[in-house]
This record gives C-alpha cells, structure tokens and sequence, in this order.
C-alpha cells in the first residue's frame, strides 16, 4: 500500500514501519500479565506538538472496558500521559511538557508493577520522565493490543518503527539501554 493509506507499511530511515493513520485500526493478540508489565514504541508522529486540537491515543493493551492501559498524547497539557485503567478506576502518569515537529522519531516507554511496589513509569526516549506508586493489580489480564483505541479520540497519524512488550517492569537502565539501542539505528547526519 501506499505510505499514505492507513495501517500501511512505510519505509522509513531505519527500516519498514507501519503508518497508522485516518480511522483504521492496527489490532493484534498479545496475552499479557495483570501485576506487571512494560511496552515501549517507537513512533514518528506526523504532526506537530502544538497543532493538535484533540487527545491522540498512541497504543492500549487492554482486556475490557474496565481494565487497560493506554498512552496517548493530552493536547491541553502538550505531555504524553500512561493511564492504568484497573477495575474501572482510573490511574495515571503524566510527562513533563514535550515539544516536538512533525516527523520526530520519540521512544516512549511506560512500565507498571505491583509485585514489587514499582508503580506506574513514564519513559521518553529512555529517561524516566513521570512516575506515581500506583500498585493496583488489573482485574484481568490484557490480550489485545491495539496501536489506536478507536473509541472517537484522533487517529495517532504515526509511522510505528517498533513496538515491543514485556510481562514484567523494565528498569530505568533497561528503557535506557533499548533507547540507545534505538537512537543506534538512525542514520548518521
């Protein structure tokens, strides 16, 4: 498909991505772990910080409506937020104001724990950037991931050059060393 067309892959200056844009969705099964786990994405938005009007919804792991997580982007507050949805109450990190242009490579990294009092953990590009000791356990486990929720908030409109997951909390050295494994891939000016 065209680099155009929504859920398209796209080649990108570090390999093939996939674009999600317009109103399709980018869904697959991914079983995962209630107490604990860690995603990180490495995404190129194709818009600007400021020049969105609404909430944009990058990715969601969730098992229903009552139990998810999610990271999108808060227009108002120009942050990236890591909401924990847990029988459904709500619980959520927030970054410190992030700027950027369209076609800004950003890896973004949230991270949750309640075996070992982790928390919840927000990462941009590798360095801890917002953090809350929330330690309540989802109800049930999440099995689908999707790269947009599609519940009427903005399509991400984001090339996705790598999404990984893990059934456990990441460390700070860990996000860390995968961003720099990632900021590895680029080219060099």
């Amino acid at each position: 498909p065209s680099g155009n067309e929504a859920g398209s892959y796209r080649t990108t200056e570090t390999g093939t991505g996939i674009q999600v844009a317009g109103t399709d969705t980018v869904t697959f099964t991914a079983p995962g772990n209630h107490y604990d786990g860690s995603w990180i994405a490495v995404v190129t938005p194709q818009w600007k910080s400021t020049a969105q009007t609404s909430d944009i919804v990058v990715l969601e792991h969730t098992s229903d409506a009552d139990n998810y997580i999610r990271l999108y982007w808060d227009t108002s507050e120009s942050s990236w937020v890591f909401r924990k949805r847990a029988g459904g109450v709500n619980c959520e990190v927030t970054s410190a104001a992030h700027a950027f242009t369209s076609g800004t490579r950003i890896i973004l990294g949230i991270a949750y724990d309640s075996t070992n009092a982790g928390g919840m953990k927000i990462f941009i590009d590798g360095i801890r950037s917002g953090m809350d000791g929330d330690t309540t356990v989802l109800s049930s486990a999440p099995s689908t991931f999707t790269l947009h929720d599609g519940s009427g908030s903005a399509q991400p409109n984001a090339v996705f050059d790598m999404v990984a997951g893990w059934s456990r909390m990441l460390s700070a050295d860990e996000m860390l060393k995968i961003a720099g494994l990632e900021k590895d891939l680029l080219p060099t000016p």
